[in-house]
């Protein structure tokens, strides 16, 4: 599926800037429905699976035993439906080059934005302000429902809003999500592909994921992949420092953007 169109019209090449292009940028994923359809099932599943979840902990909270309460996190419980909306914002931050390299649109855009850098540092920040908005309201919407429903059975099994490690969760979502997508949009342009982009998000979002849990050898590995990352971004007990975390994301985003700046610069459409 191709969720992006043609580059809107721009100023002459030679008075473009980045701000420009941002804006250019915007105006096409505003106006693509498709976009808004896939935004709002990112808002949506994780709601549908904090339903369920939170439901659960709250109907069976009276038979779970004193050690059960004492370990359940109710932080984790409500936003582990954000697992599929990270693989989603992947995805989705993939195909904003793969969509334009398979429909053969970059040529069009090129012609347009001739600046390959700047063209693709606005894809990146219009990326990842996108997906830091729309992460952020899948979170608020998700951890609200979810400490409703749990708020009957009161603490540990509910938590407010002002708990530091809440704050730290929702922030934290919000910003992997938007570093997920720059380097989710680097790979596109350093693939070009849309399965073979789409196949290493899934892998680095989720199966890496469900691999560590089959094989205690790759837990360490997993900790300084996006999936793992995220994982400490909602847990109460990280396996590593949660802005520790973000660190990392950074670095790998950067490693990768910069990798695909430069063949997307050098590389013929």
């Amino acid at each position: 599926m191709t969720i992006v169109g043609t580059l809107p019209v721009l100023p002459a090449s030679g008075r473009q800037r980045v701000s420009d292009l941002c804006r250019a940028e915007w105006l096409r994923l505003r106006s693509g429905r498709s976009n808004l359809i896939f935004f709002l099932v990112i808002v949506l599943l994780p709601l549908v699976w904090c339903y369920q979840s939170a439901s659960s902990a709250q109907v069976n909270w009276a038979s779970f035993t004193a050690n059960q309460r004492a370990t359940f996190d109710p932080v984790s419980s409500t936003l582990a439906g954000l697992y599929l909306s990270q693989v989603l914002i992947g995805v989705w931050a993939a195909l904003v080059f793969t969509g334009e390299y398979g429909s053969g649109s970059i040529r069009t855009t090129l012609i347009g934005a001739p600046r390959r850098s700047q063209l693709f540092v606005a894809k990146c920040l219009v990326a990842a302000g996108v997906m830091f908005v729309v992460m952020e309201v899948a979170a608020l919407a998700s951890f609200a429902l979810g400490q409703v429903l749990l708020s009957a059975s009161g603490p540990p099994a509910s938590v407010s809003f002002s708990d530091p490690v809440v704050i730290h969760a929702l922030l934290g979502t919000g910003l992997y999500a938007a570093l997920l997508a720059v380097m989710c949009v680097s790979l596109g342009a350093l693939i070009r592909f849309t399965a073979g982009t789409a196949l290493v998000v899934v892998v680095i979002t989720s199966i890496i994921f469900v691999i560590s849990v089959i094989s205690t050898e790759f837990q360490t590995l997993v900790k300084f992949t996006p999936v793992g990352i995220f994982k400490d971004q909602i847990s109460r007990v990280p396996a590593n420092s949660q802005w520790g975390g973000i660190v990392i994301m950074v670095v790998l985003s950067l490693v990768v953007a910069v990798a695909a700046s430069t063949t997307f610069s050098r590389r013929d459409a």
